[in-house]
């Protein structure tokens, strides 16, 4: 019996190569979207130690995309955290938008599509949680009480 030679592809050049990457680009033929809702979220994995944060790029939820850096992260408590992850200023941060079931899926996400865009104008919102945060130390409450009451501080008696 005759045998017939099978010819064997020659290796893709590197031009070709460039033209057909082999992982697909963002303009290239739609990708399976990963959908995000309660069941997702509530399936999550609990880790034995610490905690790990699962991110959910370009996923869809009713219509919407999440936002880049949008995630959740669970503790090896079980609890599940609403998280957006971004880079500002070359510092990497992490916002914390709120605790699953305290806060819907739908809601974390509409929250983190519009800490996104105050991020895109160069804004930092933890730089604005922070400054709330050190107005409420001791010292402020106890300023504002004695502004408040008018209550002239006793002989001998220590500021806050």
């Amino acid at each position: 019996m005759p045998t017939t030679a099978v010819p064997i592809p020659a290796a893709p050049t590197e031009a070709e190569m460039k033209a057909s990457p082999a992982t697909p680009s963002r303009n290239s033929a739609p990708e399976t979207r990963i959908k995000l809702n309660e069941a997702v979220v509530k399936a999550l994995p609990v880790p034995e130690t610490g905690n790990r944060v699962h991110y959910f790029p370009g996923a869809i939820l009713q219509g919407k995309e999440a936002p880049r850096g949008f995630g959740v992260r669970v503790s090896a408590g079980g609890v599940k955290s609403f998280v957006l992850n971004y880079r500002i200023k070359l510092r990497e941060r992490r916002y914390t938008i709120g605790q699953h079931p305290d806060w819907s899926v739908l809601d974390a996400v509409n929250e983190a599509r519009g800490l996104r865009q105050r991020i895109d104008r160069g804004e930092d919102p933890l730089d604005e949680r922070d400054a709330v945060a050190k107005e409420t130390t001791l010292k402020a409450i106890a300023e504002a009480r004695r502004e408040r009451q008018g209550s002239p501080r006793r002989e001998g008696q220590r500021d806050v």
